[in-house]
């Protein structure tokens, strides 16, 4: 109970400090930074001509279109500035938190979990951008959230309704980012483990139409490019090719990802879920597939820039390393890949060797807790296997992690520091949850020199006539 109240009140300061730091930025920091010019140029597309199927044709970005849609509605009630859409974007991470806390009053079961994975959150080294930028990513929380409780909903009342709800916001979310189509798979998982061993064939065809409702949005955009990416991104960023095909790069890096950023909490926690013999072995393994990925040219952490605001934290590190020393860094490289490879399949299957009995009992997943659990597992399954079919050469960037922080979260306190959650763990997510608040403002640093000058202060006119400039060619 002590530690219960601890985490409460770390959660609270952690993200006191968060929102305050997150309202100084925009009110200090007024020009563009990091991608935030890109997203504005499609912005700026809705503003001028609208939101209609022309519109739609000129959307530039490779992530969904229902966040600029959101920020040109925004654009057009409460004016076309940049500091209008970051406070959007911040008040659509407030209804975040506060839906969560909501969530948590109706049901004191999901208490720690949820509190645990807002500072787990939190404590992303990107979290920050989440309210001080114009991200896609904070939209696609709130949805997947929604999601989330609309199926829990579903489960207690067994109401259609509820159904519906949950399938609409699927649509959305993943109208939102197309990285969340792994919602597609987790949730449809969770519905046809009902239909075992006894099927429902009434139950099951209104579930088919809740879904094909729900993703009938994402079907007429899919439609509208003749695919699920933009055609004016290919002629805009002809250097840059993401096609549906099969990519075995990308998985590997999504895994390693969560491995690395998971594995402290085991180590923290002193949760045993590997034996010290088989924990040597397996590490030697993962080392010794490394260097062979490496000696190939294989590199998971292989993207152009070195700045960790922009690469990723972990690439920066091995970055670093390799400017301290070539041969230090290599082997800093190779180790810390193998470790995080290792880490994140043990993990992994920790978490199913847990959820196993639940997937199987029938009366089990009429539980609303053993549902959730399940869906958020599936949930981080269907995000890597789906970076199989992700084929071309733009890299998988850490912050992509950022829309899965919150599954990550609760399952790794579920099933890593439910019984053992310590202040030590507390003291490392309040560092983490720190080192966020600082780290947002190195993206002041990241301005693309030939648009560095592009201040989103003016009247739609002038944004539009820049837009029309920068696809003349289209």
């Amino acid at each position: 109970m002590a530690n219960t109240r601890l985490l409460n009140k770390v959660f609270f300061i952690s993200l006191s400090l968060f929102l305050a730091n997150i309202f100084l930025f925009i009110y200090r920091i007024n020009h563009p930074i990091f991608d935030e010019f890109e997203h504005l140029l499609d912005v700026n597309t809705y503003l001028s001509l609208g939101i209609n199927a022309k519109s739609i044709q000129l959307h530039g970005n490779e992530s969904g279109v229902l966040a600029y849609w959101f920020w040109a509605v925004v654009g057009q009630i409460f004016g076309n500035h940049l500091g209008v859409f970051r406070l959007a974007n911040c008040f659509l991470l407030l209804i975040v938190f506060t839906i969560s806390l909501k969530i948590i009053q109706q049901n004191t079961a999901y208490r720690n979990p949820i509190i645990f994975s807002l500072l787990f959150l939190l404590g992303s080294p990107y979290a920050g951008l989440l309210g001080a930028n114009v991200l896609t990513e904070t939209l696609s929380l709130l949805l997947f959230l929604l999601t989330c409780w609309s199926l829990i909903a579903y489960r207690i009342k067994q109401q259609w309704l509820y159904l519906f709800l949950a399938c609409f916001c699927m649509g959305l979310c993943i109208m939102t980012r197309f990285y969340q189509i792994a919602l597609l798979g987790a949730f449809g998982t969770i519905l046809l483990l009902e239909h075992f061993p006894k099927p429902k064939f009434k139950i099951a065809i209104v579930q088919f139409l809740a879904l094909l409702i729900g993703l009938f949005p994402l079907i007429w955009i899919v439609f509208q490019w003749n695919g699920i990416v933009p055609p004016i991104f290919k002629s805009r960023y002809p250097e840059y090719v993401s096609e549906l095909g099969l990519n075995f790069k990308r998985p590997l890096v999504a895994l390693s990802y969560i491995g690395f950023w998971l594995s402290p909490l085991v180590w923290l926690s002193g949760k045993r879920i590997f034996r010290a013999k088989s924990l040597i072995i397996g590490l030697l393994v993962c080392i010794i597939f490394s260097f062979l990925l490496k000696s190939q040219g294989f590199y998971l952490w292989n993207v152009p820039e070195i700045s960790h605001v922009s690469s990723g934290f972990i690439h920066f590190l091995v970055q670093k390393t390799k400017h301290f020393n070539a041969e230090i860094g290599y082997g800093f490289d190779t180790i810390l890949m193998g470790y995080s490879l290792l880490m994140g399949i043990t993990i992994l299957f920790h978490f199913f060797q847990e959820i196993k009995g639940k997937i199987s009992s029938e009366n089990s997943l009429k539980i609303p807790e053993n549902t959730v659990e399940i869906f958020l597992f599936l949930y981080i399954i269907f995000y890597i296997l789906e970076q199989f079919f992700v084929t071309g050469n733009i890299p998988f960037f850490e912050r992509y992690l950022l829309v899965i922080y919150p599954a990550m979260g609760f399952l790794g306190y579920q099933f890593i520091v439910k019984d053992s959650i310590n202040w030590k763990i507390q003291t490392y997510l309040m560092f983490w949850v720190v080192f966020s608040c600082i780290n947002l403002w190195r993206f002041t640093t990241f301005v693309q020199p030939k648009k560095a000058n592009f201040q989103m202060v003016g009247k739609v006119e002038s944004s539009a006539r820049m837009l029309l400039n920068e696809r003349r060619n289209y």
